[in-house]
């Protein structure tokens, strides 16, 4: 695999982490209205003055009233106090305290962050840059939820947001895109083809591939809906699966049967359903991959980046357990996981797991899995260099994090590193290129060869006729002197 594929895979996995469900429609800021007193006001700004959060100073200002309800409002209100990322280290605390006692992932209240980024500072890239990365980045879907929904021209509205934010790190823009795809799926109520055509209006390959993402992530999630009575608390919605191109006689579906511009984003978003639909197996699911064969790699990375997240490993565990059991590191299961694919893919997937892992800055667990027993570790070293490049603001950040891997691999990390930088400058002018041009240039690339081929024979025909030309002259000279001298 090359570092162009390193860079598309990149990117694919960084959306990926984003897949645990969420599937209400977007928060409705008019409702919350926090901030009415004095009172509330000074008590919440006593408790973001405390030097660590406490749980209990933040629970007063919810008295009796419900701690989801109430927290959503301690959130918009400590954006505007304090700003995104104060109120984010907040839901954090909120998260892990047993008074307030959320069962959610928090991925929701993370969208009332973005809402309020939206509603009280404004709307622009330079803002949506601010949105803190927890919980799924759940603080970008809300975002896009309030600056987009009272916006005539949502595709020119967002188009003008994304292309102002900085081209580093590579990921900014390319996600912003992918908000942009789930606002299309939510405004056109779930229509997957109009949301998908809405995405081709887009600028740039770069934004097309990330609003696709973002279309085909919020498809799979709407067919899921909260159940207390699974292991993974969602449950198969039977109203949505038809409307939206799932079908219980191929489990494939829809992807398999959308255009093939949109499969590869479609197959990296449909992991968590093959799961769903095989038990959580991690070879039965993953070997459903090997029928659609031109795809097989895309569907294969939508399961793997399970492998190295928090919250569906344990489930994976259970349902794909190591024997003899034993006690096992979080890195082994990754790995145990990864062994479980078909077996021309089990690289794929270990490049995959590092990836997110790196993604979420766990630089030890990655270096970690690349010293694995089977792993190949110059690879998997000179892989991490080429994260670091893209995910980086700039390229000494990359050199830097490569001096924190074994010393007796960080050329290979640096030497990954240079490679992404001179592969990204290769694929940058793609990315930014508009399609059309990008299907000119094709054509007149192609049409080349074809118009040498023509000058080709040209220049042979005209050869010949200079060469034959004399030739016939001498023949015909020679045999009319001959038929003299024979005369005689």
């Amino acid at each position: 695999m090359n570092a162009v594929n390193y860079t598309y895979l990149f990117l694919s996995i960084f959306f990926l982490v984003l897949f645990f469900v969420y599937s209400s429609p977007a928060f409705s800021h008019e409702e919350h209205t926090f901030i009415n007193s004095s009172e509330q006001k000074q008590k919440l700004e006593e408790c973001l003055a405390l030097p660590a959060f406490q749980d209990s100073c933040y629970f007063e200002l919810c008295e009796n009233r419900n701690p989801y309800i109430c927290t959503e409002d301690i959130l918009d209100a400590v954006v505007l106090l304090a700003g995104p990322q104060k109120a984010m280290d907040v839901l954090n605390g909120i998260m892990d305290s047993s008074l307030f006692a959320i069962q959610t992932n928090g991925h929701l209240l993370s969208h009332v962050i973005g809402n309020a980024m939206a509603h009280h500072i404004g709307f622009s890239g330079e803002i949506f840059v601010q949105c803190p990365e927890g919980f799924n980045w759940g603080c970008t879907h809300g975002f896009f939820e309030d600056a987009l929904k009272k916006q005539s021209d949502v595709v020119k509205a967002g188009i003008d947001i994304c292309e102002s934010i900085p081209e580093r790190p590579i990921h900014r823009k390319s996600f912003c895109y992918h908000g942009i795809g789930h606002i299309f799926m939510f405004n056109e109520s779930y229509n997957v083809k109009k949301s998908l055509s809405f995405c081709d209006q887009l600028p740039s390959n770069l934004a097309q591939q990330g609003c696709y993402q973002g279309v085909l992530m919020e498809n799979q999630e709407y067919i899921f809906v909260e159940s207390e009575d699974t292991i993974d608390g969602w449950l198969l919605s039977e109203e949505r699966k038809e409307t939206q191109g799932y079908r219980d006689d191929d489990f494939l579906a829809p992807c398999n049967r959308l255009e093939d511009k949109y499969r590869p984003q479609c197959y990296e978003m449909h992991g968590y359903y093959l799961m769903h639909r095989n038990n959580f197996s991690m070879k039965d699911a993953s070997h459903m991959c090997l029928n659609d064969r031109d795809y097989t790699s895309d569907c294969i990375t939508g399961i793997s980046i399970m492998t190295t997240s928090t919250s569906w490993q344990p489930v994976l565990m259970e349902f794909n357990p190591i024997e003899p059991t034993r006690e096992t590191t979080f890195i082994e299961n990754a790995a145990h996981l990864c062994g479980m694919v078909p077996y021309d893919y089990i690289e794929q997937c270990q490049w995959i797991a590092v990836n997110h892992l790196m993604t979420y800055e766990y630089f030890q667990d990655a270096s970690n899995f690349c010293m694995l027993y089977g792993i190949d570790k110059k690879r998997c070293f000179k892989y991490i260099g080429i994260v670091f490049h893209i995910s980086g603001t700039d390229d000494t950040e990359s050199i830097k994090g490569c001096e924190m891997m074994p010393e007796e691999y960080r050329d290979d990390c640096i030497e990954g590193s240079l490679l992404g930088y001179i592969e990204a400058t290769r694929q940058k002018s793609y990315n930014n290129e508009n399609p059309i041009t990008q299907s000119q240039n094709s054509a007149d690339e192609q049409s080349e060869p074809e118009t040498s081929s023509h000058l080709l024979y040209l220049f042979i025909v005209l050869g010949s006729i200079l060469l034959i030309t004399p030739l016939v002259y001498f023949y015909r000279t020679k045999k009319h002197l001959w038929g003299e001298y024979i005369g005689r």
